[in-house]
């Protein structure tokens, strides 16, 4: 499964993204537990998050340089409305820099109403787009 949900995220935000065809998992409800803390999740990311992106509302836990890894991304979305979740994860995947997988692993993203920032190295600034 390549997108799993922070447990931050109620259920209703798995079935919209799914109506979209964006398959997720859910953080305590299909994987791990309900109460997970973000530092059990970064501890056993390299177990859970493998081959996938990790969707999450947390930026100030999750868009750190230090998490960078060619073996997954992790995808911070900075929103006011937890509704619109679905519709800003849609418009990042088919961005061309984020339309597979393949393009999103190795990042760390974080997108906002203006711009996308992302880390693709573990050095340098992050990086800048527009939608």
């Amino acid at each position: 499964m390549p997108n799993i949900l922070d447990a931050h995220f109620p259920p209703s935000v798995a079935v919209a993204l799914s109506q979209r065809g964006i398959r997720c998992r859910l953080i305590g409800v299909d994987i791990g537990y309900q109460s997970m803390s973000d530092e059990e999740i970064i501890r056993n990311r390299h177990d859970v998050w493998k081959n996938s992106t990790f969707i999450t509302l947390n930026y100030w836990h999750f868009f750190r340089r230090d998490l960078v890894h060619p073996r997954y991304c992790i995808l911070n979305v900075e929103v006011r409305k937890v509704e619109v979740v679905p519709e800003v994860v849609q418009r990042i995947y088919r961005h061309p820099e984020f339309k597979t997988l393949a393009k999103r692993r190795g990042k760390v993203i974080k997108c906002t109403a203006q711009n996308i920032l992302y880390f693709d190295s573990l050095t340098g600034p992050a990086k800048q787009l527009g939608y």
